[in-house]
């Protein structure tokens, strides 16, 4: 016998279990507290409970959404299988440098589009915030704008709800802007992947230099091509900032809901449940980034 175990390691399987359970607590809570929550004649206690399960059914919703993407709509699809091909083909054919050279300018346009797409794709992004924060501004009063000013004529007591309404519909959006990024990522390590496989057959086929020698001229290989989950990069980057925008709007319209449901001598338990929810959803979103592009590009 062994005088002691190996310790045991978690798989991804059983993460994924976990994460999925606790998608699934957020879910029901928050169902839970909507259901049982009279407003018209709750405490401010029952308040406070109803807006934050109202705030963990809507991030257990985006959760479950996201699980439901990641399983039908991010999955790698099967490898074509390719025919071999004879060795007995004549080598009196076609040149083959135009063709190979073709393929790698191509590579390299689809990663340099995918750059600049990410870039464009955040700013789209930052000016639809600033639309939204100008229409809330609006609803609370503060707005000079015309959309504003218009958002402002709804009834007073309806406001609040329709600002919270407007900033978790961006939240959507917002993450839908998260999955574009994601996207972007995917292509240019597929370009990056294709202009890497042309180095290697080159390295493989190269003449007046060793293989040895010509491969010490790439920095870059397929063995040496960065993760598609790497952090740090200006892809994570950017789904940084969408993901803290996000997370931000996702407070501040669980705020305006406490304040549509009169809420008032709770609010530091309130602000302080909000935030750390807000802290959930932007770990979400960076998990999102993380997961989505593993062994996925």
């Amino acid at each position: 016998m062994e005088g002691s175990d190996k310790e045991k390691v978690s798989s991804p399987e059983d993460w994924t279990m976990t994460r999925r359970s606790l998608e699934l607590v957020a879910l029901v809570t928050g169902m839970a507290a909507v259901a049982s929550c009279n407003l018209a004649t709750a405490s401010d206690s029952a308040k406070a409970w109803w807006v934050l399960g109202a705030a963990m059914l809507f991030l257990g919703l985006v959760a479950c959404a996201m699980e439901v993407v990641l399983h039908f709509g991010a999955r790698e699809e099967p490898s074509v299988r390719l025919p071999e091909l004879s060795d007995l083909a004549s080598r009196e054919g076609l040149d083959p440098e135009g063709m190979l050279a073709s393929e790698f300018e191509y590579a390299r346009i689809t990663a340099s589009q995918a750059m600049d797409d990410r870039h464009t794709v955040v700013n789209f992004y930052l000016l639809l915030a600033g639309a939204v924060l100008s229409v809330v501004l609006g609803l609370l009063g503060a707005g000079t704008s015309p959309s504003a000013t218009a958002a402002a004529q709804l009834p007073q007591d309806v406001q609040p709800y329709a600002g919270t309404l407007l900033l978790w519909t961006f939240d959507i959006v917002g993450l839908i802007y998260l999955l574009q990024i994601i996207r972007l990522r995917q292509a240019w390590r597929g370009s990056a992947q294709t202009m890497n496989q042309i180095k290697e057959f080159y390295i493989k086929h190269v003449a007046k230099l060793s293989p040895q020698q010509y491969s010490e001229a790439f920095r870059w290989r397929l063995a040496t091509l960065p993760r598609a989950e790497k952090r740090w990069t200006i892809h994570f980057f950017s789904a940084g900032l969408v993901a803290l925008l996000n997370s931000l709007m996702y407070v501040v319209g669980g705020l305006l809901l406490a304040g549509a449901v009169g809420l008032q001598r709770v609010w530091p338990r309130v602000v302080l449940s909000m935030l750390a929810l807000g802290v959930i959803m932007f770990a979400f979103s960076l998990w999102m980034y993380v997961v989505f592009l593993r062994d996925r590009a």
